[in-house]
């Protein structure tokens, strides 16, 4: 999974990106069953005027979307709560999609459509 990084005005140094790549480490290994269809991974960041920090991270996999934004006055405190939030999204999805393969509804849905 490839990081792209819209930062705006506010110029990423690398310890800041080696900071976010060690955090969206457990992000790429929920994901790794869309490795090879994952279309895009954004991580933007911004100061704005009250120095709060907004950050948003978003993966785009096939069928699904997973964006989130925070705002923090530390920025690595954004970048974890952001972190955790996106995480949480993707678990939550997962979970959901393998509660329906164990209840049938996808199989009963598919069918339905077919008929």
């Amino acid at each position: 999974m490839e990081i792209k990084y819209l930062a705006g005005a506010n110029k990423l140094n690398e310890m800041e990106k080696a900071y976010i790549e060690k955090k969206a480490h457990k992000t790429k290994k929920l994901l790794r069953e869309f490795e090879k269809g994952l279309l895009r991974a954004e991580f933007e960041i911004e100061q704005d005027k009250s120095s709060f920090w907004r950050i948003m991270m978003s993966a785009v996999v096939p069928g699904k979307v997973f964006r989130v934004e925070k705002r923090d006055k530390d920025m690595r405190r954004a970048i974890d709560s952001a972190d955790e939030a996106l995480l949480k999204k993707i678990r939550r999805s997962k979970e959901k999609v393998r509660d329906n393969l164990r209840r049938g509804k996808i199989a009963e849905t598919i069918v339905s459509e077919s008929v």
